[in-house]
């Protein structure tokens, strides 16, 4: 379950970024850049378990649930944190 929240964040994020391509104050391609990389290693982890251990490739268990919000609140925060860092309306620093 926890595949199909990054990948909903990943595939939003996308549509967020190219809508606002061209004026990016909120850093949309970051957070689609965070949001694809996550979701490509959590597809290679499963396709590895699943031909390895023999798992099902989709969990709809409670722990999975409450991991896909985890990683999205990771995700989330990653992204606020460049925004905080790159300061694009330089709202933080004063001149």
């Amino acid at each position: 379950m926890y595949m199909i929240i990054l990948g909903l964040t990943a595939v939003f994020s996308t549509v967020l970024w190219y809508k606002n391509l061209e004026k990016d104050d909120l850093l949309f391609k970051n957070l689609a850049l965070i949001s694809w990389a996550a979701t490509l290693m959590f597809i290679v982890d499963k396709a590895y378990a699943l031909m390895v251990e023999g798992e099902e490739f989709i969990s709809t268990s409670p722990e999975s649930v409450a991991l896909g919000l985890l990683l999205l609140f990771i995700v989330l925060t990653i992204w606020v944190a460049s925004i905080m860092w790159k300061d694009p309306k330089k709202a933080l620093r004063a001149k």
